[in-house]
């Protein structure tokens, strides 16, 4: 039997009086996946796309620079009582919004941290293809290019020609 998630959380004083919401820049989208329904935040920056469930995104939806993440989620318990997300899951959903840079402060934006993140993110990518020699990506040459290039030949190997030298064979 599965435990029900926790409507408190003992963290929740680090991100209740948080005031936060979306970038603008963010563009979201309805996707149907497997029978259900999810909603897609895309970054156009770094093209990274973060899926959410509906209640979830009602609850982001619904973030403003003006509000404080408390009022958000009581007015979230109000309205959805069955499916608001409880302090837990809403705490682990802004941090990975914030590690997504997907949200915004109220205060201004602080360009040096983005660009920290941003450096963070793309040196454990890196280190991740130089550890992952199994599945190393090796370029290959381009397959039309060469097919062009080898159609007269093998025109002659696969026609009439190579049929009876096939045969003499």
């Amino acid at each position: 039997m599965s435990e029900a998630p926790a409507t408190f959380s003992e963290s929740w004083y680090r991100v209740a009086r948080e005031r936060l919401g979306l970038r603008p820049s963010v563009q979201v989208q309805r996707q149907s996946y497997r029978g259900e329904r999810w909603i897609v935040l895309r970054n156009p920056f770094s093209n990274q796309f973060f899926r959410l469930r509906p209640a979830a995104y009602e609850f982001v939806a619904r973030l403003s620079p003006r509000r404080t993440v408390e009022e958000v989620w009581k007015e979230c318990l109000e309205r959805f009582p069955d499916d608001a997300p409880g302090q837990e899951a809403v705490i682990q959903l802004l941090s990975q919004l914030y590690h997504a840079n997907l949200l915004q402060y109220e205060a201004a934006t602080d360009a040096a941290q983005l660009f920290k993140r941003y450096e963070k993110t793309r040196q454990r990518e890196v280190r991740a293809r130089l550890l992952n020699i199994m599945f190393a990506r090796i370029p290959l040459l381009d397959p039309d290019r060469f097919l062009v290039r080898t159609l007269p030949v093998m025109k002659w190997f696969l026609g009439g020609a190579g049929a009876v030298l096939w045969l003499a064979v």
